[in-house]
């Protein structure tokens, strides 16, 4: 499911307490499903492709990546945003491994699940999650004023 539903707790601007927020954006179209699906398989596909070569690289920095691989990430089809995106994912993944190797929760290095946890790359499912920015916005009905949380406009501050 796109979004899911909130629960107010408590009373927000009058509202009643347990008033559940409504989602305003709608399920895709079957184009679009098929669109999105294959823009996530090729996602993690090349997330792989960018582990396989994290796995052995000296620097994981998502920078330090993006030098390495974006050129190739773009060759496979995906465009720069999801392409940033994805190497971003990797170097995180990577940073939490390293994180939880040095805090032990895979045992003493040396120890056998330590070695095996080290010196596998990282793989990524066929549907694993990848963030994405919709560029176009949704037509979504306009709120009403007692639906609104503040019906007031927002204040900005300069300076």
């Amino acid at each position: 499911m796109i979004c899911s539903h909130r629960v107010s707790i408590g009373s927000v601007n009058g509202r009643a307490q347990g008033e559940a927020d409504r989602c305003r954006e709608a399920a895709p179209t079957p184009q679009q499903y098929v669109a999105l699906k294959s823009t996530l398989e090729l996602c993690n596909a090349g997330a792989n492709m960018v582990a396989q070569l994290a796995h052995t690289a000296a620097d994981r920095r998502p920078f330090a990546l993006q030098k390495q691989v974006y050129a190739q990430l773009k060759a496979c089809g995906l465009s720069a945003q999801p392409a940033i995106r994805v190497i971003k994912k990797v170097a995180d993944a990577y940073a939490t491994r390293t994180a939880n190797l040095l805090n032990g929760n895979y045992g003493t290095p040396g120890s056998t699940r330590y070695a095996k946890v080290a010196g596998k790359a990282i793989v990524f499912r066929q549907d694993a999650g990848q963030p994405f920015d919709d560029p176009v916005p949704k037509a979504a009905t306009p709120l009403t004023a007692s639906e609104n949380v503040s019906s007031k406009p927002a204040s900005f501050r300069t300076g």
